[in-house]
């Protein structure tokens, strides 16, 4: 290919790349972008050192170039490229310009000689001139090449827990937007693209055999998320009675020096009520605090406790501590399911609360099939905000 072509790739291959990878924090996944006769160097970059990158954005690309030359070597080049962990996007036009700029010609040859493995897409964009396709060319091209990719924690309602073998739990998808691909199974397995979706929620009996997959279409992205959930059996009541229904929350004031363990300090003060609402405000800011109270379960089964906090929290039920919450670094929240059996639970709720900004919450949910599962608390510390 005259024009400079296998020059221009050294100097890619051999000295731009090394240098941006040595002086700038690169993950090695590596993407290019090319319009008109940029887009028909990229071609010619798949098709002679198609491992170079993993993303092409190739737009609106000049495949007419000296009389369509270009569609022999892909037809000859084309099947033995390694597609695996590669996604090659083209934006193209429609009308005339489908033709004119070569893509009535390459297009069938990419869906008669393109390798199984090799991810591949060409969209024509009607009502679009030569400029104007680059805008939303290049947009749909990321989204193609970047598919799978996911910002920040990708988590579940429950976040951890115990699930009774046998005995079937909703799991929530939580973080985890609908564009992406999320697979799983409950028998070991790991999953794939043939494996079950999980849409907004999955059913799962055994969490020992429970994984969870995110899926990208090159498999760059691909990768397992834990559900931090564990096999066990049903938590034991603090007592087998239910006649007694105490509804309100016991609450002890301590000096946030008192932290984390309250049971040695000696409360500022105490205060019954039936949410923290009703609590006269504080006189100081800084403070640590317990909340204690009989929950009464009538009806065993799972139950998620929802502990949230910016700074530290801590949720023990009929003895065990179930939520350890570090607002300070990233798991500010925490739903952690148990199974309960029919009876009362004493539930004592502990804070640190070291200005006035801090935030805290606590919400216990049945489990449910309900993909708005939030709408069905059974029991807060603090009513409900408009």
């Amino acid at each position: 290919m005259p024009g400079g072509a296998a020059q221009f790739l050294a100097f890619l291959k051999t000295e731009l790349i090394p240098y941006v990878e040595a002086h700038y924090p690169a993950n090695g996944v590596r993407s290019i972008h090319g319009h008109s006769y940029g887009g028909l160097f990229l071609f010619y970059v798949l098709m002679n050192d198609p491992s170079l990158f993993g993303g092409y954005l190739v737009l609106d690309p000049a495949m007419g170039w000296d009389k369509h030359m270009f569609d022999a070597i892909v037809d000859a080049k084309l099947p033995s490229v390694p597609g695996k962990g590669i996604a090659f996007y083209v934006a193209a036009r429609t009308g005339r310009a489908y033709a004119g700029m070569g893509m009535a010609g390459l297009e069938p040859i990419f869906e008669r000689r393109a390798p199984a493995d090799l991810h591949w897409s060409i969209v024509a964009y009607p009502a679009e001139t030569h400029d104007s396709l680059k805008l939303k060319g290049t947009y749909d091209a990321l989204k193609f090449v970047f598919d799978g990719y996911a910002q920040g924690t990708l988590d579940f309602v429950p976040s951890g827990g115990t699930v009774v073998k046998g005995k079937p739990l909703s799991l929530h998808r939580n973080n985890i937007g609908e564009q992406l691909d999320v697979r799983y199974t409950t028998d070991g397995s790991e999953p794939g693209p043939s494996s079950p979706k999980l849409g907004e929620l999955a059913r799962i009996d055994d969490a020992a055999k429970t994984r969870i997959k995110l899926l990208s279409n090159r498999g760059v992205f691909d990768c397992e998320l834990p559900h931090h959930l564990v096999d066990g059996k049903p938590m034991r009541p603090s007592s087998r009675s239910t006649a007694a229904r105490d509804p309100l929350w016991h609450f002890a004031l301590y000096p946030i020096e008192a932290w984390p363990d309250l049971r040695r300090a000696k409360p500022l003060r105490t205060d019954d009520a039936r949410s923290v609402n009703d609590l006269p405000v504080p006189d100081r800011d800084a403070f640590a605090a317990s909340a204690t109270r009989d929950f009464v379960v009538d009806n065993g089964g799972y139950y998620v406790f929802y502990v949230e906090s910016s700074d530290k929290a801590r949720l023990t039920v009929a003895g065990k501590v179930v939520a350890d919450v570090d607002g300070t670094k990233d798991g500010r929240v925490q739903a952690i399911v148990e199974p309960l059996q029919r009876g009362t639970y004493k539930l004592k709720f502990e804070v640190r609360h070291p200005e006035k900004t801090t935030r805290i919450d606590f919400v216990v949910f049945p489990d449910t099939d309900d993909a708005e599962w939030w709408k069905h608390p059974v029991l807060r510390i603090a009513e409900e905000r408009r």
